[in-house]
Order: structure tokens, then sequence, then C-alpha cells
């Protein structure tokens, strides 16, 4: 099946990276970062976890669906992230 090898990984990696910077521009401990990441992270998880026990019938069409449904979510993620990322903040430790 092309799901598990053709564009989910990249897709899935720009969601981890999105996810990890909104949260990381937003919290001022590491601890809840990496909490606040994984909470997040969780129901695209629950929906591989699902799709790999076979409780959800994996098909190309749903394959396809989830790609461009990722696809869409990465890119809007990415322009959130971009208008929230602080570089300032990241050196000094302080709003500019």
């Amino acid at each position: 099946m092309c799901w598990s090898s053709c564009s989910s990984p990249p897709l899935l990696a720009g969601w981890g990276v999105s996810v990890g910077t909104a949260v990381s521009a937003r919290s001022t401990d590491v601890r809840v970062a990496q909490q606040l990441s994984v909470l997040v992270s969780l129901p695209l998880l629950a929906i591989l976890a699902l799709m790999s026990l076979n409780v959800i019938a994996v098909s190309t069409g749903l394959a396809v669906g989830l790609a461009a449904a990722l696809l869409a979510v990465d890119l809007l993620a990415w322009r959130a992230v971009a208008a929230m990322f602080d570089r300032e903040r990241l050196i000094t430790g302080s709003h500019a």
C-alpha cells in the first residue's frame, strides 16, 4: 500500500516540525513544550494506530484523502507558525 511508503513520512515530519515549533514559540518551559507537542500529536497517531490494527480499512482513496488533508494542514500550519516565530525571544529569552 502506498500510504505507508510514499507520501506519509514527509507529511508527518512536516506536521511534527510545525507542532513542535508552534508549541515552542508559545511555551516558556521545555517540559511543557514537550508534553503539549505529544498531546497535540495524539489524534494523528491514534488514526495511524487504528489503520495499522485494521480497525479502519485502508484503501487508496483513504490514503489519498488523508495525504491531501495532511498536506493542507501542513501548509496552513507553516503559515501560522511562521507568523508566531520570534527569533529575538529565542536568543535573548525575552520579547523584543
